[in-house]
């Protein structure tokens, strides 16, 4: 069984989803440290000026620097509601013309206004509508309802450990960290994936821009848009290590 591990994020990008789309279990890691201003809650879409970020604010009801203490799971959407009309706002404006836009912004717009949500279920939500949309139809975990302890790469182990995984496939940030003996000794197969993303038709008459939030590729290709995203699937394996 292939287990892949990432922390929730904002509209991420498409190798995100790759890295979903070729697990068995797909475990969202939002038990771990909260990080302000990163992937958890912003990412770009593609304007008539150029690539622009989008972000969901949270509260700032703690002191001076306790939010980037917290947990990911602890943390609040800002009551103010203005972001989310400036955000459909800014979806309107970038892709109101997109091949698209009628079949997603509707959907993607009653999640947007719901105001009952705390940031971890609101990213599940969303991610999972754009999954959905993508036609992907996996296994999705949280890593809270495992209950470990753990940290960082033992945390990782664990998880994989506790759902039975013989691969585990990573983001390839972690292989700086991750040690391949220590999922070699336990029949564990280490993956990293190296997702390229291949270019797909725009808007606004622009070179192609990489590295964009999905929504951008959904807008425009809508049910075709995973043809799209598995053409950029790479992965690396570890090779096995000499006795």
């Amino acid at each position: 069984m292939r287990v892949g591990i990432l922390q929730p994020g904002f509209v991420p990008w498409l190798g995100y989803f790759d890295l979903l789309d070729w697990c068995d279990v797909f475990v969202i890691l939002d038990h771990v440290q909260f990080t302000d201003r990163d992937w958890r809650t912003r990412n770009k879409i593609l304007t008539g000026t150029g690539p622009q970020w989008i972000n969901v604010p949270v509260r700032k009801q703690y002191p001076e620097g306790v939010s980037t203490r917290l947990p990911i799971d602890r943390i609040e959407i800002a009551v103010d509601a203005r972001w989310r009309d400036k955000h459909l706002e800014l979806l309107r404006h970038a892709y109101g013309r997109a091949p698209y836009y009628d079949w997603l912004f509707p959907q993607w717009k009653s999640v947007i206004t719901d105001t009952t949500m705390p940031l971890v279920d609101f990213l599940q939500q969303t991610t999972h509508i754009l999954s959905n949309a993508l036609g992907l139809n996996k296994k999705v975990i949280s890593s809270r309802s495992l209950n470990i302890s753990s940290n960082k790469a033992q945390l990782i182990i664990d998880l994989c450990v506790a759902l039975g995984a013989t691969e585990y496939l990573s983001g390839p940030a972690a292989m700086d960290y991750l040690d391949a003996t220590a999922f070699e000794n336990l029949g564990i197969d280490l993956q990293f994936q190296n997702y390229q993303c291949m270019p797909y038709q725009q808007m606004h008459d622009a070179p192609f821009i990489s590295h964009l939030s999905v929504l951008d590729l959904l807008f425009m290709s809508g049910p075709d848009a995973v043809h799209v995203l598995r053409e950029g699937h790479q992965v690396q394996r570890i090779q096995k290590i000499a006795s």
